[in-house]
Parts: C-alpha cells; structure tokens; sequence
C-alpha cells in the first residue's frame, strides 16, 4: 500500500500525490487513496486501495528515470495498422501508466505524422491526441521525479527523442 505524500501515476490521469489514505467519509470501513493530480489542483480522485482495474505505481526514481533515459532509443514505434486499432492501441498503451508505451505512443504518432506529411495531408487528430498526452504524461512524471519545471524537462527529454521539443 502507498503512504500520504507519494506520488503515484494513477491510469490515465497521470501523476497525483496522495494526500490520504482512509475511508471516505460517511463511507464505511473501505480504504481508498485520496488523490490529487499535480497539474489539476483543485481536483480530487478517489480509488479503494484495493482497486485492481485501473493501474496505478508509484513514480519513477531519479535513478529508474536515468536508466529509462537512457534505453529510450531502444522503444520501438507500434507496428503500422489500420486507424481503428491503432487509436485503439494507444487507448491501451495510455492505460497502462508505463513510461515505455508512452514512448512508444510518440514514436508512432510522429512517425505517421512525418509520413503524412510526405503524403501531403496533415497529421490525424487522434495521432495528435495521442502524441500529446504521452507527452504530457512523460514530462509530468520526470518534473516530479527529477524536481524541475516543463521547460528544464523538455529540454533534458530533447537530448533523448529529437521530436519532443
């Protein structure tokens, strides 16, 4: 079980900080994590402790961060589908709050972007979207882990994936 104070990735909200660790109030006996997502505020999420259908893990540390850093050239793009499953691959691999399927989410979003582009059309929304939350999700976890602001972040990323600027 996590304590009060962590900071966990918690399904497709990203990384939240645990404020407590108790049932709900008026709630009965349940036990549930008290969650606030740190770039939502004012916003609180509740899940029993014992939740077993949506992921959650505490964030990386700086050291599980720098090892991830530095074997990100070898995540691999998804393998080229029809739209339908690929939106639907990138539902799943959103879901499972794993840092690598968010890498993989931005190498095939770019990818079909550049491609696309070759092509003379514009890049999907749904690659888009994807890319975006990925994104998103990546550089809030390593401004938690490594203590610093998006800027510092996407400049350190950029080191490692070329396109995330």
């Amino acid at each position: 079980m996590y304590q009060k104070g962590d900071y966990v990735v918690y399904g497709i909200n990203g990384v939240c900080k645990i404020e407590e660790v108790a049932p709900l109030q008026g709630g009965g006996e349940r036990i549930y994590y008290h969650l606030t997502p740190v770039h939502a505020l004012n916003n609180m999420i509740y899940t029993p402790v014992d939740n077993d259908k949506v992921p959650i893990r505490l964030v990386l540390s700086q050291d599980e961060a720098r090892s991830f850093l530095e074997n990100i050239s070898e995540i691999e793009a998804m393998e080229d589908v029809a739209y339908k499953k690929r939106e639907q691959q990138y539902k799943e691999a959103m879901k499972t709050c794993d840092c690598r399927e968010w890498v993989c989410v931005m190498k095939t979003a770019y990818n079909r972007r550049l491609q696309r582009m070759e092509e003379g059309k514009k890049a999907t929304a749904a690659d888009e979207k994807y890319f975006k939350a990925a994104k998103s999700n990546l550089i809030n976890e390593m401004e938690v882990v490594f203590n610093q602001d998006c800027a510092q972040v996407t400049e350190m990323l950029s080191a490692y994936l070329d396109f995330i600027s």
